[in-house]
């Protein structure tokens, strides 16, 4: 019993340290702000409203974004990388 204890908690462990590194290393989509026309297309399909425009140019919130690249398919510019 001891041991499955042991177990589980190595295995508890190693979870928040894996999801530590994923918070970490998140690499969130970028907007190349010469190729963005400002169509609004990744601000209509992000779910999470993570992205607005400011100046002409689409923004993306790091706070917000969750990382599920639907700005990056959404964009007809290709901008969003």
């Amino acid at each position: 019993m001891k041991k499955n204890k042991l177990k589980q908690i190595l295995i508890l462990i190693l979870m928040l340290i894996v999801i530590t590194l994923a918070a970490v290393n998140k690499i969130l989509p970028k907007v190349d702000a010469a190729e963005c026309s400002a169509c609004g297309d990744c601000v209509n399909y992000c779910p999470v409203k993570a992205i607005e425009m400011v100046g002409n140019k689409a923004v993306i919130d790091a706070e917000k974004c969750i990382n599920c690249k639907i700005c990056i398919s959404a964009c007809p510019q290709n901008a969003i990388k």
